[in-house]
């Protein structure tokens, strides 16, 4: 993975289960677990958070 790749990301719901949702990746994360930095993208735009969310 690189900065700027999309890549899709298992993430749990409510209730149980989980969803392939797709997030951009930021950056790589220094240290030896090969972490990175991840956004989530979506359209549901109804769903934006006040001072959180960035609309692009």
């Amino acid at each position: 993975m690189n900065p700027g790749d999309i890549v899709l990301i298992s993430l749990p719901q409510p209730g149980g289960g989980s969803k392939l949702r797709p997030a951009l990746v930021l950056a790589a994360l220094p240290g030896p677990y090969q972490n990175v930095l991840l956004c989530g993208v979506s359209t549901q735009l109804h769903l934006i958070v006040p001072n959180w969310d960035e609309m692009i």
